[in-house]
């Protein structure tokens, strides 16, 4: 409690060498909540004199329609393109000779030289 007993000496030693000081704080202070306090109010309560609006209710009939719905245009697909498929377990001949292309060694090298950096730069100068 040595503390708090040295905290209050503090603080009322301040209050009393500094009167005009504190006076203005606490005035500023009290000014302060105050206006806090009539904002919160004003937002929450309406001090209008007039009546809210009442909310807009549905309507009761079912919506019928006068004109058909306009479905906006979308992209064009080529023709041929396939949006989905069924995945197959192995490729075709034909198709592995029209998509998979055999890396030369050159490509290799780079792809290797690629990842030795990225390893590096993860691993860094760690032992």
């Amino acid at each position: 409690m040595q503390i708090l007993d040295d905290f209050k000496d503090t603080v009322s030693t301040i209050i009393s060498e500094n009167k005009k000081g504190t006076v203005i704080i606490g005035g500023l202070l009290l000014f302060l909540c105050l206006s806090a306090l009539i904002l919160f109010l004003g937002q929450t309560f309406s001090f209008s004199s007039k009546p809210k609006a009442a909310a807009p209710k549905t309507p009761e009939a079912p919506l019928v329609l006068s004109q058909p719905l306009m479905i906006p245009e979308g992209p064009v697909l080529p023709q041929g393109y396939v949006e989905s498929r069924i995945p197959r377990q192995n490729w075709r001949q034909d198709a592995v000779t029209e998509w998979f292309t055999v890396p030369d060694q050159k490509t290799i090298d780079d792809l290797e030289k690629a990842n030795d950096t990225f390893i590096t730069d993860i691993v860094g100068s760690a032992p």
